[in-house]
C-alpha cells in the first residue's frame, strides 16, 4: 500500500501562464529547489511560475532538473506529460475535461502529439495446422 499519495511538488501547464509548480506545503527546501531552477512564487496565484517568455525546451529542462533535485532529496514530484508539448492546446487543458488524479497524469506513458496517431490493425495471426500423429500397427 502506498503511504504517500500526494507529491511534494506537482508540475503542470497553464494555458496562459505556462509551466507552473504547486507544493504540498510551505517547506523552505521546496521553495529553494524551485527558485534554484528559475521558478518564481506568485502570491496571488499561490503557485510557482517560470518567467514569461521562457522557451519550451528551457521549461522542460527546468522541470526535469527540479524533479531530479527533489528525488535526490528523497521527495516526490509529479509532472503532467503535456509539459513536453511546446504549444499546449487550451481545450485540452480546460476544466471541462474529466478529472484525473495527478498521480495518473504523472504516470501516463502517453506523449502528446500534434496529430492523432492512426490506428493500425494487427496482421492476422496464422495458426499452425494441427495434425494427429498416425499410428503404425
Amino acid at each position: 500500500m502506498l503511504d504517500h499519495l500526494e507529491p511534494d511538488v506537482a508540475f503542470g501547464v497553464h494555458p496562459v501562464l505556462g509551466i507552473a509548480a504547486a507544493t504540498a506545503d510551505d517547506r523552505p527546501f521546496l521553495d529553494e529547489v524551485l527558485r534554484r531552477h528559475h521558478f518564481r512564487y506568485s502570491e496571488d496565484l499561490d503557485v510557482y511560475l517560470l518567467p514569461a517568455g521562457t522557451p519550451p525546451a528551457v521549461g522542460v529542462r527546468a522541470v526535469a532538473h527540479a524533479c531530479r533535485a527533489l528525488h535526490d532529496a528523497g521527495l516526490t514530484a509529479a509532472a503532467d506529460p503535456r509539459i513536453l508539448s511546446s504549444r499546449p492546446d487550451p481545450d485540452d487543458l480546460s476544466a471541462n475535461r474529466p478529472a484525473r488524479s495527478r498521480a495518473a497524469t504523472a504516470s501516463s506513458a502517453q506523449r502528446p502529439t500534434a496529430t492523432p496517431t492512426p490506428q493500425v490493425e494487427a496482421p492476422p495471426t496464422r495458426t499452425a495446422p494441427t495434425t494427429t500423429p498416425s499410428r503404425k500397427r
